[in-house]
Order: structure tokens, then C-alpha cells, then sequence
């Protein structure tokens, strides 16, 4: 064959496709056959545990996000630093321990330890500084907790200030009103900002049943945080990566007493819309409690303050809308969480949700560098103990009590 008849061959073979297709879809389109048409490919977001995923805020329809709006998540559009309050934790390190039980009559003394959560931006070489005062005012000691590597907008580092870094001529007997300051330094940008600055109160006890005279400076220290059970945080958890479609409602508050009467078990919660409950957080059987931390001297006292989380099958918000669990976002107006500690009333929490199915949120949260929605909290009954009730007025939230909060 002629390489002038192999061209004319291949062209009729080209032309002779193009009619085919031509055919196929006339047919399509006179007899209803539908051609499939391939999908878009979706983007896969990140998955680091901590993804920059936007959320679906409230009952807003499908596809319409809005970045940190629901309570508790990070704030990725964040352009400063923020210190977490509601994370701060003052553990008192006692020198002397338990176990010498003040040897030959010398005092047990301590110092602070805190731990506490910061969120980004924070530049690379950043040094977490924490200054403190003595009750009179006068300087303590600095302790350089930790230096940080770079951290993006919104997410959050877990800071702990370790014993180790606590000058060994600096801690004391002394209690009462003590300062801090937080600070944080780069040498490499040459820059110190405070971040956050407050109070704590510091009380002791003596532990000596036996009256031995030994052990008659055998001091208890712990932090007294009465103001505590006056607050309450309602949030939902951040989302763990982008399967993470919906967000049960939590609450975290505080109880004060002995460890077995603040047990897990022994606290639950029920979430009441409209006179009704709608969630509980005993609903399937186990108790969904959890015990989070406890500020407390080294000897068992009254003076404990123990941290709980409480969970709840409600939602916040729910991307897929299929749950039977009660959706908090299609459902405006006022919410009460009861609480029953072992068995009796103990505490009330009232928070509101607006007309767009978000939990309303007075701004307050913002100067405790949290996205938590903070409320206040009613005590009921006498299961505390003997505290002080409007510590909050004065004490509250480290010595910057907020305008416009009032507890019961």
C-alpha cells in the first residue's frame, strides 16, 4: 500500500470517530440516555491533629463557615499572642516532704510551679518568662519556664514552669496575696511583651494529729481559689482533623472538697430547654465526667479544688445533621445545666443561644485569651464547706475580675 493511500486511510478512520460520538450523543439527547459526567476532585485538608479547618457556626446551611465561632475552638486569624486563664493551674511545691514531716522542727516552706497554656503567634527563640511578688509587693523571683520554637496563629503550647528553675534561697513561709507576671522575650527580635498579669492567694494549715511537737511547723500549703466555683466554661472540643463533623457541648467548673466527694461518678449533669431535659451526662449508661486536675496541698484536706468536665449528648453544631443527639443549634433561647453531687442539687448554669444557633457570648471570654464562653455558676447547698462567696467580686480570674459578671 501507497503511503498516499495509508494517509487517506487514517484520515477516513478519524473522521469516522468523530461521527460516532456525534451519533451517541444526538441518541442521548432524543432517547434520555444520560452521559455520566466525572466528579471534581474535593481538596484534602491537612490532617495534623490541630487543621486550620473553619467550622460550621450554628444552624448556618451547609458550605457557610465561620472561623472560630464556635466556643472552645482555636482561632486561626489570631495576630497575637493570647494567655489561656483558664488553663492556669498553681501547683505549690513543697520543699520539705510529706515524709520528713518537718524534721527537727523546721518549717516546711514552698514556691509555685504553674502550668498553663499559650496560643500563637509566637516567634522562634521566644522565652516564657514568669515574675513574681511577695504579698508586700516587693519582688520574688523570675523563673524562665521554657523557650519556644515558632508557633502558628491560633494553636495552642502547654507550658510548664519546672521546681528546677526556682532559685533554692527563694522559697517561704509567707502566705497570703501573691503577684505574677507573664512575659515573653526574644533576644533574637529583641523584643518583651507581658502577656498576662494577676494574683493568687496562698493559704496554710498544720498537719500534726498526733500534737507531736516535732511537727508543729508541719505547714500545708494550697492555693485558695473560692472564686472558682462561681465560674463555669460551656465550649465544644476543636475538632481532631476534618472527619470531625460535629461537637458535643462540654462544661468545665470546679468543686471544692475531699477527693471522695468529688468523684467522677458522683457528679452528673443534666441539660435542661425549656423546662424539659433534653441531654444528660449519664444518657448511655457511664457517666460522662471527667476528672481533669486537682489544686490541693500534699495532705488531704477540705481545701481541695478539683477540675470537672462535664460532657453532655447535645450538640453545638453538627455538619452532617444526621445525630439523634439534641442539636443545641437548631434550638434558640435559654439552657440550665443541673447538677446533682452524690445524689443532691449542687450547682446551676444558665447560658443563652441566639436566634442563629450560636451560644451568646458577651465578650468577656476575650480577656481570659480563651474562645470558652465563661457564665457564672449557682452553688447550692453546703457539700464546699466553709467558703468565701464573693471571692469572685475581688479574686476572680486571677485579680482581674470581669465587668459585667455576677455570680448568684
Amino acid at each position: 500500500m501507497s503511503m498516499k493511500n495509508k494517509k487517506l486511510n487514517l484520515s477516513i478512520f478519524i473522521v469516522s470517530i468523530f461521527l460516532l460520538l456525534g451519533l451517541f450523543q444526538t441518541a442521548g439527547a432524543q432517547f434520555g440516555i444520560k452521559v455520566p459526567k466525572l466528579p471534581k476532585p474535593t481538596p484534602t485538608p491537612a490532617v495534623d491533629g490541630k487543621t486550620d479547618t473553619t467550622v460550621i457556626s450554628g444552624n448556618n446551611t451547609k458550605g457557610q463557615t465561620k472561623s472560630a465561632a464556635i466556643p472552645g475552638h482555636y482561632n486561626f486569624s489570631a495576630t497575637a499572642p493570647a494567655f489561656d486563664a483558664s488553663s492556669l493551674l498553681f501547683h505549690l511545691w513543697t520543699l520539705v516532704s510529706e515524709y520528713s514531716r518537718g524534721t527537727e522542727g523546721q518549717p516546711q516552706v514552698w514556691a509555685p510551679t504553674p502550668t498553663f497554656t499559650i496560643y500563637g503567634p509566637v516567634e522562634e527563640g521566644t522565652l516564657v518568662n514568669v515574675a513574681f511578688t511577695l504579698p508586700n509587693g516587693s519582688a520574688w523571683f523570675n523563673s524562665d519556664c521554657t523557650s519556644l520554637s515558632k508557633v502558628g496563629p491560633g494553636r495552642p503550647v502547654d507550658i510548664e514552669c519546672p521546681r528546677e528553675k526556682i532559685p533554692k534561697d527563694k522559697p517561704t513561709t509567707q502566705t497570703g496575696l501573691f503577684g505574677f507576671k507573664v512575659t515573653l522575650k526574644n533576644e533574637l527580635s529583641g523584643t518583651s511583651a507581658e502577656l498576662f498579669a494577676g494574683k493568687f492567694k496562698v493559704e496554710s494549715f498544720v498537719d500534726n494529729p498526733t500534737n507531736n511537737p516535732k511537727f508543729a511547723k508541719n505547714f500545708v500549703y494550697y492555693p485558695n481559689l473560692d472564686w472558682k466555683l462561681s465560674t463555669a466554661f460551656v465550649y465544644s472540643p476543636p475538632p481532631k482533623d476534618q472527619y470531625d463533623t460535629n461537637g458535643p457541648l462540654k462544661l468545665l467548673l470546679w468543686f471544692r472538697g475531699k477527693k471522695e466527694t468529688t468523684f467522677e461518678n458522683n457528679i452528673i449533669g443534666h441539660l435542661f430547654y425549656q423546662g424539659k431535659e433534653v441531654a444528660a451526662t449519664n444518657a448511655y449508661g457511664a457517666n460522662n465526667v471527667t476528672d481533669t486536675f486537682t489544686e490541693v496541698g500534699w495532705a488531704a484536706s477540705e481545701n481541695e479544688y478539683q477540675g470537672r468536665i462535664l460532657t453532655f449528648n447535645a450538640y453545638v453544631y453538627d455538619k452532617e445533621n444526621g445525630s439523634t443527639w439534641f442539636p443545641i443549634y437548631k434550638n434558640p433561647g435559654e439552657y440550665e445545666i443541673k447538677i446533682l453531687q452524690n445524689g443532691r442539687l449542687a450547682r446551676s448554669v444558665k447560658f443563652t443561644v441566639d436566634a442563629g444557633g450560636n451560644i451568646v457570648n458577651n465578650g468577656a471570654n476575650a480577656r481570659l485569651g480563651t474562645t470558652k464562653v465563661v457564665v457564672p455558676v449557682q452553688v447550692i447547698g453546703e457539700q464546699d464547706g466553709k467558703w468565701n462567696k464573693t471571692a469572685w467580686s475581688t479574686e476572680g480570674f486571677l485579680g482581674n475580675p470581669l465587668p459585667g459578671f455576677s455570680a448568684p
